[in-house]
């Protein structure tokens, strides 16, 4: 089977030893400066996913005697934020369902679309006040934006120092810039000691991070709850899987939704697609950096193998695209979906050769006949733009996603969200 010779390069880079070399360059310099341990926090003031963040980040703030410096950023980048419509639309519906599931009150109705709110809003944010006060006052006026109360917003303004108008502005792209310097791109993330930290189901990364370290162990960041097993001669669910063969994420959520799809009775409905580059989707170096990365902390947590990667863009995404919607007629696509991603992402195969294929296919149960048969047949087009049509249709743009009955859940970190969602189904 053919290795690609970066692979290893990329394996070193990724393994744990490094990390933890990162971490320890970084603990001394922080024991020379004689500093306090200090995350930066990002937060946009419209967006419910930071509402969320902050609300989090302030009880582990206090917890651990952390020192913040915030940082108010405006609407992620063009290049790294391909849907921005759908993702605005898609953050509100699953923040409330995460802040639900965590027990937070979400604000009502979610957002907050007037403009000269937003305005006032950030000059409140980036007024005088900095550190933990500051983190308070972004809690407040995202909680005032989202509930759309602009009469207590006004009045907050006519209390608290506000920026002048025409420094709003150059001040947010400031803190935008920062953001994509420390390795990130989007609101409601925090960065640490040269790691970064999104969005509030990243922040148990950051408390055993802490914990690592010699902090006694506070578990203030909460964890998404498991629902209880049915029984087990409950109906089945139907739960759609969309999935790209060049997504990690995908091969992380694919492994953790087939390891309980017996436990909680679910069929799943394996729905590949095209890679957002292959889509025209822009998905920039910084990007895919950070994905691979997180997908491997992700996989850790898991016990999923993760590390030795061959990029499958090119010839082998149309091939496995292929041959799983051939292997569907048999049943076979979730297992021969699995083994490729495994090839990919876990063992740094190259499955655009073509004996390699067939040995993955092998694992699945595929016989070589229809490896062979489905060689240049692009038959597969039409399904899976039929698949890419019904994802969208969803509100949902990327992979890994999941549909149960009529709701939708974007992303592998969803999975409990996910079995709640098909637990309820049954009544």
């Amino acid at each position: 089977m053919k290795r690609d010779p970066k692979s290893a390069l990329l394996s070193f880079a990724l393994s744990d030893g490094v990390r933890d070399a990162r971490r320890a360059l970084q603990r001394t310099g922080r024991a020379l400066r004689r500093s306090a341990r200090t995350v930066d926090y990002f937060h946009r003031v419209d967006d419910p996913r930071s509402w969320l963040a902050a609300r989090v980040l302030e009880r582990l703030v206090d917890a651990y005697g952390l020192e913040v410096r915030c940082h108010v950023v405006p609407e992620p980048a063009a290049d790294v934020d391909p849907e921005p419509q759908l993702r605005s639309r898609f953050a509100r519906e699953d923040t409330r369902r995460l802040a639900a599931a965590l027990g937070e009150p979400f604000p009502s109705p979610g957002e907050e679309t007037v403009a000269a709110r937003v305005r006032m809003a950030n000059a409140i944010a980036l007024g005088g006040l900095h550190g933990r006060a500051q983190l308070a006052l972004l809690v407040q006026v995202s909680t005032l934006l989202l509930t759309r109360d602009g009469e207590r917003l006004a009045a907050l303004a006519d209390d608290a120092a506000t920026a002048p108008g025409e420094s709003v502005r150059p001040r947010l792209e400031a803190g935008y810039t920062r953001l994509r310097e420390a390795g990130y791109y989007d609101a409601a993330t925090v960065a640490y000691e040269g790691e970064v930290y999104p969005g509030v189901e990243r922040f148990a990364h950051l408390e055993r991070r802490l914990v690592d370290e010699g902090i006694t162990d506070r578990g203030v960041v909460p964890a998404l709850p498991m629902p209880p097993l049915p029984a087990a001669d409950a109906p089945l669910v139907p739960v759609e899987v969309f999935v790209s063969f060049r997504s990690p994420y995908s091969y992380v959520g694919l492994e953790r939704i087939a390891a309980l799809a017996e436990p909680y009775r679910l069929a799943l409905r394996l729905r590949p697609i095209y890679p957002m580059v292959m889509r025209g989707l822009p998905v920039p170096t910084e990007k895919r950096l950070y994905i691979v990365g997180d997908a491997k902390r992700q996989a850790a947590q898991h016990g999923i193998a993760f590390g030795r990667i061959h990029d499958p863009l090119g010839p082998a995404i149309p091939r496995c695209l292929g041959l799983a919607v051939a292997a569907a007629a048999e049943g076979l696509d979730v297992a021969f979906a699995r083994a490729a991603l495994r090839a990919s992402f876990a063992e740094g195969l190259d499955l655009a050769d073509e004996p390699t294929l067939r040995t993955v296919a092998r694992r699945a149960g595929l016989p070589d006949a229809l490896v062979e048969s489905t060689r240049g047949d692009e038959s597969h087009v039409r399904v899976t733009d039929e698949h890419r049509e019904a994802l969208y249709d969803r509100g949902l743009w990327g992979v890994p996603s999941f549909v149960v009955g009529d709701e939708a859940f974007f992303g592998q970190d969803r999975i409990p969200l996910v079995l709640a969602a098909a637990m309820a189904t049954r009544g």
